[in-house]
């Protein structure tokens, strides 16, 4: 078969990008895949590359940082060693020079150029281990620590820190410790009034959401603790499976001689298996007349 320019395939023409059939490509290295002659991975671009990389083995400490950013897939890594620089189908973009570590100089300090990656820290003690000397060389710390040769002293400002964090620990825990299974949230609907529900009720209209916390499913049951009235959920009966959330609307009817004003406090209690697990408190809108 000859090969051809990109620009004579025909409109519609299916490029295949490897001959015959192919089992295991994810487990295939790039070099022995049976690429077809119209993949791209048989077109070089090393005559119109600009720049190229310059792998050079005694600085890399094959943290595999450029291996994982090549847009190209052009860094050959085997077995987390890199071997080389796959040159034709490097363009020669500059990430992999961007991201790597090694390019500062560890021994002039700080630097702007620092990313504060530590993996020089992590690639000099691993050859401080198998020239079983001590490790740390590279480490956080101090110029006066160094020069003194002191280790870290926990001063007011780290016993202070630390206090809060251990703190804030505690705090979380306790949290996670108390909270309920099931969390229940009710709100009166924006923009509605309320309704007149038979001669001598009224009714109002609301959002309920229901949280389920726990790894099962949860069948719940709503009562109107004050003032006494019925309270009406809509659709199914109030249930939710395992970290579902459940969203119901529901009408609560209050008899007119219980509606003292146009804004009324309600208590409703949430029961699981009989069970009063929380209480929730909201409001019912009733006539404005009733101010007066």
């Amino acid at each position: 078969m000859t090969k051809k320019g990109w620009d004579e395939f025909e409109i519609g023409a299916i490029l295949r990008t490897f001959d015959g059939k192919i089992d295991d490509i994810a487990g295939t290295r790039q070099e022995d895949r049976a690429y077809s002659t119209n993949s791209s991975y048989t077109a070089s671009v090393a005559d119109w590359r600009l720049i190229k990389p310059v792998f050079n083995k005694d600085y890399c400490i094959d943290c595999q940082f450029c291996w994982i950013y090549c847009p190209d897939v052009s860094i050959v890594s085997r077995d987390k060693k890199l071997i080389g620089v796959d040159m034709d189908h490097c363009k020669g973009c500059g990430i992999c020079v961007e991201v790597c570590p090694t390019g500062i100089q560890i021994r002039n300090g700080t630097q702007l150029e620092c990313i504060n990656c530590t993996a020089c820290i992590d690639a000099c003690n691993s050859v401080m281990k198998r020239v079983k000397k001590p490790s740390g060389l590279i480490r956080f710390a101090s110029e006066k620590s160094i020069s003194e040769g002191g280790k870290v002293r926990f001063n007011a400002r780290v016993i202070a820190y630390s206090a809060v964090l251990l703190g804030m620990l505690v705090l979380i825990t306790y949290l996670f410790t108390v909270r309920g299974d099931v969390e229940t949230t009710i709100i009166r609907s924006q923009g509605t009034m309320f309704q007149e529900y038979g001669p001598d009720s009224y009714s109002n209209l609301y959002n309920l959401q229901m949280v389920n916390k726990t790894n099962s499913k949860v069948n719940v049951e709503l009562k109107l603790l004050t003032p006494e009235g019925e309270i009406i959920i809509m659709g199914d009966s109030l249930q939710a499976a395992k970290d579902e959330v459940a969203q119901r609307n529901l009408l609560i009817v209050l008899k007119k001689t219980d509606v003292k004003s146009s804004n009324n406090h309600l208590e409703i209690g949430v029961y699981e298996a009989g069970k009063l697990i929380d209480k929730i408190s909201s409001t019912f809108v009733g006539p404005n007349s009733l101010d007066k």
